[in-house]
């Protein structure tokens, strides 16, 4: 949809008049679509925060059973690799949305520009669904291929619990860098020593990192030497 407005030598007669853009300029109207309702996530409105994301998927599956799984497969996926660049404090993990535009384009057909237009073409064939469902290879930039949950833990052993750990990455933010989420009684319990140590994943081949190479490995940025 869009807005109209109308004018008649310069004099404004209507304006905020909703109409369908697609007959004005279809190629660009597929093209929004794609952007804003998969790319950007707003098939079903905003979903900023985990309780909303929740209350709004329980209602898109109430409204649309058996339909759009793969919109819900390929969100929590790309949710698990920026939960994946918090921890390895590395924004490159994730592919840009051009690469995700594009994994669309090639897939839906060109008259496919709304979401009831997409309905209708998902229910054509069940296996359509299949194709538009996003691979962990997909989303990763290659560079980055070998970055794992396995070496960035989400809990640490405190006397007999596991508090667990959240990463955050924003240089200069006071939430950069992993948090330990211990209750008051726990408190007493924190060894400080096990706090210095390094994530398992700064560690290359068994062996520590230097200071430079956690520095460059923290703002994921190259090293330079100026005069």
């Amino acid at each position: 949809m869009a807005f109209e407005r109308g004018t008649l030598y310069g004099l404004l007669i209507y304006h905020g008049r909703r109409v369908r853009y697609e007959p004005q300029k279809p190629e660009k109207a597929i093209e929004l679509f794609i952007r804003q309702t998969l790319v950007q996530e707003e098939m079903f409105g905003c979903m900023d925060t985990p309780a909303l994301q929740r209350e709004t998927e329980a209602d898109a599956k109430k409204k649309y059973p058996n339909t759009f799984g793969f919109f819900w497969h390929n969100r929590r996926l790309i949710k698990k690799i920026e939960a994946l660049e918090h921890r390895s404090n590395r924004p490159d993990v994730l592919v840009d949305d051009e690469l995700l535009f594009a994994f669309y384009e090639a897939r839906i057909p060109k008259a496919v520009c709304s979401r009831e237009g997409l309905k209708a073409w998902l229910s054509k064939d069940k296996e359509l669904d299949g194709q538009l469902r996003l691979e962990k290879a997909d989303l990763m930039c290659h560079e980055a291929a070998g970055i794992t949950v396995d070496c960035y833990p989400k809990t640490m052993l405190v006397g007999g619990a596991q508090p667990r750990l959240t990463d955050h990455f924003e240089p200069g933010s006071p939430k950069d860098g992993v948090t330990l989420v211990v209750p008051l009684t726990q408190l007493n319990q924190v060894d400080g020593r096990r706090c210095e140590w390094l994530v398992p994943g700064w560690h290359v081949r068994g062996k520590s990192l230097t200071p430079s190479e956690v520095f460059t490995a923290k703002i994921a940025l190259p090293l330079r030497t100026f005069a």
